[in-house]
């Protein structure tokens, strides 16, 4: 984020020497100078002055969009980082009407969405005065077609997700729709086995190293943060390891975004597994991550319902 902000400062400041040039250029066609006549492609003095002025004009209306776009840009992202680092950590408690609570995700989506979309339409309201709504058309069109990928991304989510026959078939779609809607590099998924003890039962991004490493190992439920998941039945949402306190991370070192998502799934009157992702890769998880997850996690918990049912059914 800071990145992004040093880079809209230094081109803000390119584009005040760049449109400096362009007056000097304008001043010198304007008091028809003996140096400028020399270099061809910059005299227009044998246009006349009136076209001088005109000039001044147009380059003056650009100079105040430019810096408009540039402050504008910095501010905004000046404000999501300071909103994304006082935000660490979010443990929400989690209800079993599964119903509910997909609907609730996806309110608390929608909503999401509907602000960053009022709030890009109030920023093509400035640039609708300068430019006769040019740029207003193309930034609607981006938004449209970001909205209409979401929608068949989510189609074929749910498409995807109903469609499984059995509960391992089902863990591999959670595992790659979370990590793939969360933009992450990693991601597992660890199930409860009949001890009350989690292992892991697939990963994605791990090297054969690491998933050599933890063939063998099972976290009694409680312990660590996926067995606090399982236990408590919660989610744990952290933007920053360094300022969690809760928990002593062993392997701090590995987490190159410092940032991670852990939720349960939820399956016939008990948690039966725990989905991690980490690594995000635009930096830093956000609010959006959250419910976008939450969603599948939820709609997950139902088919393992439904699949349990249909096993009985066909005993």
């Amino acid at each position: 984020m800071k990145k992004n902000i040093v880079f809209f400062i230094l081109l803000l400041v390119f584009a005040i020497v760049l449109f400096s040039f362009l007056y000097l250029i304008g001043f010198l066609n304007l008091f028809e100078s003996n140096f400028i006549k020399n270099i061809k492609l910059l005299d227009f003095t044998f246009l006349g002055k009136s076209i001088t002025i005109i000039y001044f004009v147009i380059i003056t209306i650009f100079l105040i969009i430019v810096i408009a776009l540039m402050i504008r840009l910095i501010i905004s992202l000046k404000q999501d980082n300071l909103q994304l680092t006082s935000m660490n950590v979010d443990e929400l408690s989690i209800q079993k009407n599964g119903s509910e609570d997909i609907t609730n995700s996806f309110d608390k989506l929608v909503s999401s969405l509907d602000k960053n979309i009022n709030a890009i339409q109030k920023y093509t309201e400035v640039i609708d005065n300068d430019m006769d709504k040019i740029n207003h058309l193309k930034i609607e069109n981006t938004i449209q077609e970001n909205i209409d990928s979401l929608c068949q991304d989510f189609s074929q989510l749910i498409n995807d997700i109903i469609q499984s026959n059995t509960i391992s078939e089902l863990f591999e779609k959670i595992l790659f729709w979370g990590v793939r809607f969360s933009n992450s590099r990693r991601g597992s998924l660890m199930v409860v086995d009949k001890n009350k003890e989690l292992y892991i039962y697939k990963t994605i991004g791990w090297s054969e190293n690491e998933k050599q490493r933890v063939d063998d190992i099972k976290i009694p439920l409680g312990t660590g943060i996926a067995g606090k998941v399982a236990a408590e039945n919660k989610r744990i949402f952290v933007t920053n390891i360094e300022n969690y306190e809760e928990y002593d991370f062993k392997y701090k070192d590995k987490y190159e975004t410092k940032s991670f998502i852990s939720l349960p799934i939820f399956g016939t009157k008990k948690v039966v597994a725990v989905l991690n992702l980490t690594d995000n890769k635009k930096g830093l998880y956000t609010m959006n991550d959250l419910e976008i997850i939450n969603i599948i996690t939820r709609l997950s918990s139902k088919i393992f319902e439904l699949i349990q049912i249909k096993k009985k059914m066909f005993k």
